[in-house]
């Protein structure tokens, strides 16, 4: 039994000491006899002196390594002689007599003067014993530093718990403190993760790491180490260094200080485990000892040693300390007082007497820097509560009693523990009996009579020899409300077995609510039959738990809290005991309420006004669901009840409000909001201690179960809830009745007449909505099937609306695809049944060849000046005159980040060459520099005189030149530092400003008819480039020679950057020139003007100028693209083109804008256009197009062969008139012929780059081209038959060639050396191929053979023998290690690569098998047979293969489909699994010869018997996924009003959907 615990009030006493002397220092010392004062509480004062002559002697022996006990003995009895003037004999009094009534005793010295810290206080003797202080069992002796408040705890009151960091440096016992740490913890239950709490080799660094990590509190910070000198006559702590080098660092009391002092509010307990940490060292040191300090830094409680402290001592202390503390809840005075009893048993006295305890007198005098909760809560009590577990000792008592008969064979062995609801059955066996068993003598089995596997666990309950087994069954509720009949029998019938079986040696005890005791009459027990209700009421078999009588009451609610250092305010008790008599079962709410008292506490005091802010103990229910419930979301309150309900057994036969456990998945909703918000309502009332979760162990189910049951019978919203649960299960059971009849004659003509209808219909789906976790996978079926009849029944009433909708739109499509391709695509998009349009289908595939807005960037409120991709692609940044610049994602996504702060309209913005930041110009005189990530204000670049018009960055991004209306440029940090450079000798306005290459130079135009090339660092001016008129822009060659000037007389200039010799002039009639650019390779200038037109001019000079087509409105701006090839114009028309340098091709018009565009610019890989309009809005383009299907013209002979490039830009096609093209599909442009062989042409292939082209003729050649047909072809003479195949090696430097001469040859492809000459085969063969290593090469042959040779045709072949015809086909697995096979003789065999072990034979086809290949993940074979059947095989050969339709086939790169071609024409593009519907693509003439995908898998060419090839998109899907992939942008508002019909209201809500999928709000119309 557990003693109850007396918190007796304790005695307090004060010796508050200060310095006699006149003095302003309290910390200094005279080394003299010095009179000190005693100030009283009254106000008065009494004096004394110290004879310091007579102490410093034996305190230099206290402080030795071992120290004399006589002079220990002296010091105390001069302690004793000094206090006696200062009235020390009535306290004295006082506190033996205290001591002798059992009552605590705390002294408090206030010592001011810091000399009195050195002092050995505890061995203060007492008369007429002659013992000392620290001898005293019961005393504490504490010090306050005067003047020290305490800090204001981070949480009021403070929680629970408390961790515990343990930081050691030194050569110290590690081991067996962090041992002591652990097991005190293990045995208390504390979390200790060694992981987490343990600071090896502490450094200030460290610790100060350590401490930040974790916000939770900390209740003992336990620091081991040496304590050394840290300066004559100071002591302080030896700890590692805080630059990791490994040298020793001591941290003195001030720095130690320093390094806890933020810390010190959740610092409950510091523990100083060294030498010296309580020493103040000689008399006279200012700087105190570690621990004065730290008690001087606001820290509740230090404990530290005196004098030197040995390594057993220190081991002694810290397992008796945390052991008193964690195990015993003790408080941490008795603790000390523990600890140095401990040493003093151990010999080890002066450890004991040396210890210090710093707190201050208002916090004590009960310190608990561990905190534990006095009360469990609602939920039952666990064996682990067994310390809070008071007011049932009687019963306890009884039941131990009982239980231990029944051990003995004298008394039953079945028990029943029998109560009402609450009354604390549960907690009576759990934390009342259980801890009291020994596990020397018992065993436990602990089961729920409704759980899974109750059964097995207690047919299989049997004592170890020597031992009894108690097999607890709590609740066996469950027996009747959970279990049927059978299972219930069965349960009952092996407990009542185990209990009579002697040779078991078990003890059944069980725990039973009185409700059931009725039921105990339907179970019959054994051979004999007897009634389980006559078993329990005969025979002492049945223990009655009634309700706590008053004073049990009083334990239970007092005792607690006084283990814990904790009071109850004046008739607080009472009130409690009182509510809770009048409560029947109440103990579960009085638990609920005490709990939220003891959260609610001030100080130490439980009180009354608390209580009264719960209202009570029922209240204190009430208000905490009340207050759980309404701090929900609405989602999350309807999870909360359905959950609640869900956890009340409402069956027939189960008591009222009983409770069941229930799995959490099981639960759980599906869908993920719903799934989101029970979550958080089970958080919620988890933590509130309503829900108690179990299990999840190794992966296992969690359950979930009510704390009490109590808890939700007084809750009233609950008990209105399982009301409505019942009329919820009535209707559910009307729709199982339907349902069951529904499912009875699906397959019935007449289904249909079964399934609800009208009001009955809208019943139903109300019904869904408000309970969709409710209905079963019988009922929502029927409920879906009722639905869609009817929305079918609707839906055909809209699909002749629906057309006529889809016809319009598709007018409106084609319509808008002349004006803006962008919409066009967007109204695309909008049809509802494309499939139904061919229409639709044209219509997407021209939209599909003109250039589209993957992004319309739109938030600005006026017009945008300017706009720029960063060089990586990833952002766009704008300028606009609304004052601000924005920060785009490229693809339009998201929401812009918006650059506030400039005062002005923003005229110019550009990317650092990292693309990390971003300047941007403004009229409001300033520039300013962004960083592009993070939030950071921007550095401000003020200075100028006037609007700043230009802006850009040096190579390097260090700097930022500016060009502004005041007539000067300047040079900028770009961190905003230092003073600007200012390049000042313009007269008139500067209009651009830009560095060279290097950096070292920066070209200005302005309007006072000069460019001007300055240094960069304000040395002056390197040229003045004069001209007849103001000078638009200037920029320097990539070079940096030359500079390009732009001048209203209509001429373009180049002039050498240094300003000799005269520049060249290239004059013009077409008016102004607005911007001039040069191509990067710096050999051509390139010019916009006012006329509109473009013209295109060498640097050097020579020749005249190329006026490139499609001049309208003037243009004002130019650029080139990344490689030189195209230009990209903006123009006032509203439109940007992009144009070829060499004038060749058509013109690609970006359209879209619907105002001035007033800059283009390409991408860094020139992919991409980005322009920006005064409509408000930025574009960027994907320019480039290419169409869904395009047929490639008719040649001379059939197309043999087909070959996409490595990036699928080109295609290869082989032709039967001895010649090869090469076309890029989509480009409109004339395929390269390669001719130059003398017959057929077999197969052609690309080399890995792309660059080249290799042929296989029947002439008995191969030749390697350049992909472009520039330059001569290599020819690979030597064979002396038919050329067939023709490949590349991986690496793109050999080819190997098959040929009906019976070898193969391995070349270099650039045609030089002898090939490697691969003989063996004895007929023609039909192919050859690499390894995908290029190691390696395998044949297939006439010969009825495949070999593998080595490339470089050392050594002998693998020769793959088995087929029993010729071998037509050969290839290698993706990883190199397999080679598949295909032969006449009907089969496909995958061999190992190195001829190993037996092929897997491929056998199903009725002919000849004329094509194999593996997939790209080599899982699968794929092969093709003239009996019109394809075939997809496991390359293991298991299982069946997959039978397709076809003579031809293919797979597509990534293996996942396969294209075949038929005899006539019809091409079908199939799931390789055989899933689904093929993808049917007709209209290919009679015959398809071959097929190829595209390395992406996304175009498919075919070729034609008629020498024609076509290249198709893959279906209507495709080509909306297509659309879709093309552009990030949404029709506007009054667009969709406008193209799309639809009502304002309707617009604005698809709009903002729109705009919601890309991650934008949607723009406010203005």
């Amino acid at each position: 039994m557990i003693p109850h615990p007396v918190l007796s009030e304790p005695l307090e006493l004060t010796l508050h000491l200060v310095s006699g002397e006149r003095t302003r220092d309290a910390d200094r010392f005279l080394f003299q006899p010095r009179d000190y004062l005693r100030l009283r509480e009254e106000g008065t004062s009494v004096r004394a002196s110290f004879p310091w002559e007579r102490a410093l002697e034996d305190l230099a022996s206290l402080g030795s390594s071992r120290p004399s006990p006589n002079a220990a003995q002296r010091l105390g009895e001069l302690l004793r002689a000094f206090l006696a003037p200062l009235g020390w004999a009535q306290d004295e009094q006082r506190l033996r007599e205290a001591l002798e009534a059992r009552r605590p005793v705390r002294l408090t010295l206030r010592l001011e003067p810091a000399e009195l810290c050195v002092l050995p206080w505890e061995l203060l003797t007492l008369e007429p014993t002659g013992l000392a202080l620290s001898d005293l069992e019961g005393c504490t002796l504490s010090y306050e530093r005067p003047g020290t408040p305490p800090l204001p705890s981070p949480s009021s009151p403070p929680p629970a718990g408390g961790r515990i960091l343990f930081a050691w440096a030194g050569d110290v016992p590690v081991a067996a403190h962090q041992r002591a740490l652990a097991e005190a913890c293990a045995r208390s239950g504390h979390d200790f993760d060694p992981r987490r709490d343990v600071l090896p080799h502490v450094s200030l660094a460290s610790l100060e790491r350590a401490l930040r990590a974790h916000d939770e509190p900390i209740a003992a910070l336990h620091l081991l180490c040496h304590g050394v000198p840290s300066e004559p006559g100071a002591y302080g702590l030896a700890w590692d260094s805080s630059w990791g080098d490994g040298e020793v660092h001591v941290v003195d009391a001030a720095a130690l200080r320093a390094a806890l002092e933020p810390h010190a509010a959740r610092i409950r307990m510091v523990v100083l485990c060294a030498c010296r940490g309580g020493d103040a060292g000689l008399p006279g040191n200012h700087l105190g000892s570690p621990a004065r300090e730290l008690h001087r830094a606001g820290l509740s409680a230090v404990v530290a040693s005196r004098l030197p402290l040995s390594t057993g001592g220190s081991v002694t202390f810290t397992r008796t300390l945390y052991g008193e503390l964690l195990e015993r809840h003790a408080s941490l005075e008795h603790a000390l007082a523990e600890a140095r009893k401990a040493l003093r048993l151990e010999g080890a006295r002066m450890d004991g007497a040396s210890l210090q305890l710093y707190a201050r007198a208002g916090e004590g005098p009960d310190l608990r820097p561990f905190i534990f909760a006095p009360y469990c809560g609602p939920r039952p009590f666990e064996p682990q509560d067994h310390r809070r577990f008071f007011g049932r000792e009687a019963l306890r008592q009884t039941l131990r009693e009982r239980v231990e008969a029944a051990a003995a064979g004298q008394g039953p062995t079945f028990q029943v523990l029998a109560g009402a609801s609450g009354s604390g059955k549960s907690s009576l066996l759990r934390a009342g009996l259980l801890p009291g068993l020994s596990p020397e003598r018992w065993e436990l089995t602990r089961v729920r009579a409704g759980e899974a596997g109750a059964l097995e666990a207690v047919r299989s309950a049997r004592a170890s020899p020597g031992k009894r087994r108690l097999l607890v069954v709590d609740p066996l509720d469950e027996a009747f409300s959970r279990l049927g009949e059978g299972e219930r029998l069965a349960l009952l019938g092996a407990l009542w077995e185990a209990s009579r079986e002697p040779e078991r040696g078990t003890v059944v005890l069980a725990t039973l609510r009185v409700d059931y005791l009725g039921r105990c009459a339907e179970v019959r027990l054994g051979e004999d039959g007897l009634r389980l209700d006559a078993v329990l009421f005969e025979g002492g078999r049945l223990l009655l738990v009634p309700e706590m009588t008053a004073g049990e009451l009083r334990d239970a609610i007092e005792h607690p809290a006084r283990q814990q250092g904790l009071l109850l305010e004046q008739g607080l008790t009472e009130r409690l005991v009182q509510e809770v008599e009048r409560q029947p079962g109440g103990l579960p709410l009085l638990a609920h309420a005490l709990d939220r008292l003891w959260r609610l506490r001030e100080g130490r005091w439980l009180t009354h006004s608390a209580y009264q802010a719960l209202g009570g103990v029922a209240g204190a229910l009430a208000q905490e669901l009340d207050r759980l419930y309404g701090g929900l979301e609405e989602e999350e309150r309807h999870q909360l009840r359905r959950l609640l309900v869900e956890l009340v057994d409402v069956r027939e036969g189960a008591a009222p409000f009983t409770c069941q456990r229930v799995w959490r998945e099981r639960v759980r909703p599906g869908e993920e909001r719903a799934r989101r918000a029970f979550d958080t309502a089970l958080g919620r009332l988890v933590e509130g201690r309503v829900l108690v979760l179990g299990g999840g162990a190794e992966g296992g189910e969690v359950s979930i179960e009510v704390a009490h049951e109590a808890l939700l019978r007084h809750w009233l919203p609950l008990v209105e809830w399982i009301r409505e649960d019942q009329q919820r299960r009535r209707k559910r059971l009307e729709l199982r009745a339907g349902a069951e009849g529904w499912h009875a004659h699906r397959e019935s003509p007449y289904a249909e007449d079964y399934l609800l209808r009208g009001r009955r219909l809208e019943d139903a789906l109300e019904f869904l909505q408000a309970h969709p976790d409710e209905l079963d996978e019988r009922v929502l079926p029927f409920i879906g099937a009722s639905r869609g009849r009817a929305e079918r029944l609707a839906r055909e009433a809209r699909e002749h609306q629906e057309r006529l909708r889809d016809f319009a739109r598709l007018i409106v499509a084609d319509k808008l695809r002349k004006e803006d391709p962008t919409a066009a695509l967007l109204v695309l998009l909008e049809v509802r049944e494309p499939g139904q349009h061919l229409a639709w289908t044209q219509t997407a595939l021209e939209v599909l060849q003109q250039p589209v807005a993957s992004a319309v960037l739109r938030g600005h409120r006026g017009p945008v000046r300017a706009a720029v991709l960063s060089p990586e692609g990833k952002w766009v940044a704008t300028a606009s005159r609304d004052g601000t610049a924005r920060l785009w994602r490229a693809d339009g996504t998201g929401e812009p980040r918006v650059l506030e702060g400039h005062g002005g309209e923003v005229l110019a913005v550009a990317f650092s060459p990292d693309g990390r930041r971003v300047v941007t110009a403004s009229a409001d005189r300033t520039a300013r520099v962004w960083a592009v990530e993070g939030r950071a204000g921007p550095e401000l670049l003020a200075g100028h005189m006037g609007e700043v018009v230009a802006a850009a960055f040096s190579a390097d991004g260090q700097r930022v030149v500016t060009a502004s209306r005041d007539g000067t440029a300047r040079v900028w940090r770009a961190d905003g530092t230092g003073i600007p450079v200012v390049l000042r000798g313009h007269e008139q306005v500067v209009v651009a400003a830009s560095f060279d290459g290097t950096g070292e130079r920066v070209v200005t135009a302005s309007r006072d008819g000069t460019a001007r090339v300055w240094h960069a660092d304000g040395r002056g001016e390197l040229a003045v480039l004069a001209h007849p008129g103001d000078v638009r822009a200037a920029v320097f060659s990539p070079d940096g020679k030359r500079v390009a000037t732009a001048s209203v007389d209509g001429a373009v200039r180049v002039w050498r950057a240094d300003g000799q010799g005269e520049p060249s002039v290239h004059p013009s009639d077409s008016g102004f020139v607005n911007a001039v650019a040069f191509s990067p390779d710096g050999g051509l200038v390139v010019s916009a003007h006012a006329d509109g037109s473009v013209r295109l001019w060498r640097a050097d000079g020579k020749g005249g100028a190329m006026r490139l087509a499609g001049d309208t409105g003037e243009t004002l701006s130019v650029a080139f693209s990344p490689d030189g090839r195209w230009v990209v114009t903006a123009a006032r028309d509203g439109t940007a083109r992009v144009r070829r340098t060499d004038g060749a091709g058509p013109v690609a018009d970006l359209l879209g804008h619907t105002d001035e565009v007033l800059s283009a610019s390409f991408s860094a890989d020139g992919e991409r256009v980005v322009t920006a309009s005064r409509d408000g809005s930025a574009r960027v383009w994907r320019w480039r197009a290419q169409p869904q299907a395009l047929t490639l013209q008719r040649r001379a002979g059939a197309v043999q062969a087909l070959a996409f490039s490595p990036r699928g830009e080109h295609l290869a096609t082989a032709h039967a008139d001895g010649t090869a093209a090469v076309w890029r599909p989509g480009a409109g442009t004339e395929p390269v012929v390669l001719k130059g062989h003398g017959a057929e042409v077999r197969t052609v292939a690309f080399s890995p780059e792309g660059e080249r082209v290799v042929t296989a003729s029947v002439d008995g050649t191969a030749r390697v081209w350049r992909a472009d047909g520039q330059g001569e072809p290599v020819v690979l003479r030597g064979h002396t038959g038919r050329v067939v195949t023709a490949a590349f090696g991986p690496e793109g430097e050999r080819v190997v060639t098959a040929s009906w001469d019976g070898t193969a040859r391995v070349w270099r492809a650039d045609g030089q050396g002898e090939p490697v000459v691969l003989q063996g085969h004895t007929e023609f063969l039909r192919t050859a191929a690499f390894s995908p290593e290029g190691e390696r090469v395998v044949t297939a042959s006439d010969d009825g053979t495949a070999r593998v040779w080595r490339a470089d045709g050392r050594g002998e072949p693998v020769v793959l023998r088995g087929h029993t015809a010729r071998v037509v086909a050969a290839a290698f697995s993706p990883e190199g290690e397999r080679v598949v096979t295909a032969s006449d003789d009907g089969t496909a065999r995958v061999w190992r690569a190195d001829g190993r072990g037996e092929p897997v034979v491929l056998r199903g086809h009725d002919q000849a098998v004329v094509s194999v290949e593996f997939s790209a993940d080599g899982a699968r074979v794929l092969t093709a047979s003239p009996d019109k059947t394809v075939r997809v095989w496991s390359a293991e050969g298991g299982g069946e293969a997959v039978v397709l339709r076809g003579l031809t086939a293919r797979f597509e790169p990534r293996g996942t489909r396969v294209v075949t071609a038929s005899g006539d024409g019809t091409v079908r593009v199939w799931p390789a699994d055989g899933s689904g519907e093929p993808l049917v693509l007709t209209g290919n003439g009679d015959r398809v010869t071959v097929a190829a995908f595209s390395p992406g898998g996304d175009v498919l060419a075919i070729a034609l018997n008629d020498g024609s090839a076509r290249v198709w998109g893959l279906g209507v899907e495709s080509l909306r996924e297509r659309l879709r992939q093309r552009t990030s942008a949404s029709l506007e508002v009054r667009q969709r009003q406008r193209y799309l019909g639809e009502r304002p209201e309707e617009a604005r809500e698809a709009h903002a959907r729109d705009e919601q999928a890309w991650g934008r709000q949607a723009v406010k119309e203005t």
